[in-house]
């Protein structure tokens, strides 16, 4: 899997930096977010405890000065320091994230390379330097319009998303109540199969390597000004297509308006500004990504600051908008 979310600013588009893709103005240097349990008290909403479904949701960022993301800390539920990401450029060009442990030992390290300005494979090594996966893209001059991911045989890529309760994260299928959540990186969407049939065994490889085994690949489909339109990803197992799954995407003006995972349809109502204020489908989750929770609906209010910034975010769930959510951003800038 990638390591990047399905942002909520534009997903396939290319990004001017890491603060664009997070919908941030202003020379921002940090950014500390915190998310917690929304109460009724006296008739007024106000923060519970902390709720920590993902890291995201209890985080540190850091920005260099081109706006580029360097640095990512994670908290638990209890506010205790988890773990840390580090993200190193060249010309804006990221080119190696490091992930460590609380004690400051190495998780997993990510390498990229590049091909006339477009990522052209990023490769994962394990805490002992080991080979953990790699991923091909190819572009069309345009845009990367696919991707694969191979890991070494006798590997299998991971199933499972969450934490432990005993760790103090909470539990990840809590943030849908029908329990139906995605992984998504470059466009890439994961989702139950529409049918069992399975396709035929594919041919030989050019890229992937002795020692290697295919495990995922898509492909992207975009308007003319960039903005995905369509994406298809195979998942494999022993060599088969295990599942197809196909998500597409409907824009108003520069913003997702409905995104389609096969038959089921998320929709979004926005603001003047783009902020979402109401999800019927889906929810906001893990670090400003989309995430389906299908049959559910979600409202969201927004508190800003002079930079045109959003400081306080409050979640409402159904259609009472009874609150449940609220996400506390403070925001320092360099000037």
């Amino acid at each position: 899997m990638g390591l990047s979310g399905l942002l909520l600013s534009g997903c396939g588009e290319k990004k001017e930096n890491s603060l664009s893709e997070l919908q941030l103005s202003g020379n921002v240097e940090s950014m500390r977010v915190r998310t917690y349990e929304a109460v009724e008290k006296f008739g007024e909403i106000e923060k519970g405890d902390l709720l920590v479904n993902d890291f995201h949701d209890n985080a540190f960022y850091e920005f260099n000065e081109d706006g580029m993301l360097t640095s990512l800390a994670f908290y638990d539920n209890y506010d205790d320091f988890r773990e840390k990401t580090i993200f190193e450029y060249d010309k804006n060009l990221l080119m190696s994230v490091s992930n460590y442990d609380a004690k400051g030992n190495k998780n997993h390290k990510a390498v990229y390379t590049y091909e006339e300005g477009f990522m052209k494979t990023e490769t994962v090594y394990d805490e002992d330097g080991v080979l953990d996966s790699r991923m091909v893209y190819k572009n069309d001059g345009r845009f990367v319009i696919s991707g694969k991911r191979y890991m070494p045989k006798g590997d299998e890529p991971d199933s499972e998303i969450g934490f432990e309760d005993d760790e103090g994260y909470g539990a990840v299928d809590s943030v849908c109540t029908d329990d139906l959540l995605m992984d998504s990186a470059v466009a890439e969407v994961k989702e139950e199969p529409a049918s069992d049939k399975k396709e035929k065994k594919v041919e030989k490889d050019p890229d992937q390597k002795e020692g290697e085994k295919l495990v995922y690949a898509y492909e992207n489909t975009y308007q003319d000004d960039g903005k995905l339109v369509k994406s298809v990803g195979k998942n494999y197992y022993n060599g088969e297509v295990d599942y197809t799954s196909v998500t597409e995407y409907v824009w108003k003006g520069e913003w997702i308006s409905q995104m389609k995972f096969d038959k089921d349809v998320v929709k979004f109502v926005r603001d003047d500004k783009g902020f979402i204020t109401e999800i019927d489908g889906g929810i906001i989750a893990y670090g400003e990504s989309i995430y389906p929770c299908l049959g559910e609906k979600y409202y969201y209010k927004y508190e800003f600051d002079d930079h045109g910034n959003w400081t306080k975010r409050t979640e409402y769930d159904g259609d009472a908008k009874q609150p449940k959510r609220i996400t506390v951003r403070v925001i320092s800038y360099a000037d």
